[in-house]
């Protein structure tokens, strides 16, 4: 009863000046009176409230935005520096294939490519079916050499039967299949690997060892600015290539959080606390973002796809909300 007494006189502390000013006087009024004077002032300031809003709100402001690409990919770094963990590393590069935007960090630094091998291998047997070696319907029989079925889950065909190229690439990057992977890679021979990839460009990564292949995110930007401007092999089997990492299935790093209807061309990689992606996101206006993510180190695996995805996210949107009011 005291707190009602208390928040009725101080509402008639706070309403004397508007009754004053508006021609209520309690001076020789009946109780009753009184409480129908109070009953028209509050009915009034409830009007005027709904009439020109409250006096102290203020309309919402914008948040600034990051100013360069930079500011945009190391706000997402910052944020998950610590969630990540104090042994993580990461080499990331965003670069604007038209615009020359480009972060870099840990550029230059080798780090383990998983799964992400699979685009040298690619390139390499492109390479040759452009030197007249072998063709895209050239059958190759699986052996048990080639065979991972442990890690596909299945045999891609039976022993001693055989695929083409074309659908060996097709099963080797849109579903990373391991099997058809090492058929193409004894096709090409692996000793023979790093030596091409060094000739067509590739300085820093090291393909010496097949159970070990290391690559820098740089290298990975390189191949991705080379085969987006047409540059690797040329136009024809750059397109090819192009095409087949459109199809990519695996889609939970860079193109995760982005439009449904945006185009993306990535590869994955991931093995035990290492988890990478690389790719090309093309955006509304045309422009081309080359994103590579390495991730490792990493102990809570569940973290990383989410990390990459946010670089993807943060750069699409610094060059697609950069002009929206």
């Amino acid at each position: 009863m005291g707190s009602c007494l208390l928040l009725f006189l101080a509402w008639l502390l706070v309403l004397s000046p508007f009754l004053t000013s508006n021609g209520f006087n309690f001076a020789g009024k009946t109780e009753a009176n009184k409480s129908s004077l109070i009953s028209s002032a509050l009915s009034q300031v409830v009007t005027k409230t709904l009439e020109f809003g409250t006096p102290t709100s203020m309309p919402p402001t914008r948040t600034p935005g990051p100013r360069t690409l930079e500011e945009a990919v190391k706000g997402v770094t910052v944020k998950w520096n610590k969630q990540l963990g104090a042994n993580v590393e990461s080499g990331i590069v965003v670069h604007n294939l038209d615009s020359g935007d480009k972060v870099s960090i840990n550029g230059h630094k080798n780090f383990e490519t998983a799964s992400i091998y699979k685009l040298f291998v690619m390139l390499a047997v492109y390479y040759d079916v452009s030197q007249n070696n072998y063709s895209l319907e050239t059958p190759i029989v699986l052996t048990g050499e080639a065979a991972d079925a442990e890690e596909d889950g299945g045999l891609i065909i039976p022993l001693g039967q055989s695929l083409p190229v074309r659908d060996l690439l097709n099963a080797m990057i849109t579903n990373s299949n391991n099997t058809a992977s090492l058929m193409l890679l004894f096709k090409v021979k692996t000793s023979r690997l790093p030596t091409l990839i060094n000739i067509l460009g590739f300085k820093e990564s090291d393909l010496s060892d097949s159970y070990d292949y290391h690559a820098t995110p740089e290298d990975l930007d390189q191949f991705l600015s080379r085969l987006a401007n047409q540059k690797l092999l040329g136009p024809s089997y750059d397109q090819a290539m192009l095409d087949l990492l459109s199809r990519q299935n695996i889609k939970d790093r860079i193109p995760a959080l982005l439009p449904p209807d945006t185009k993306v061309a990535n590869k994955t990689g991931d093995l035990a606390g290492v988890y990478n992606d690389t790719g090309l996101v093309f955006l509304p206006n045309g422009q081309r973002l080359a994103i590579t993510v390495m991730v490792h180190n990493i102990d809570d695996m569940t973290l990383a796809p989410r990390f990459i995805s946010e670089i993807s996210l943060a750069a699409y949107n610094f060059y697609t909300l950069a002009n929206t009011p």
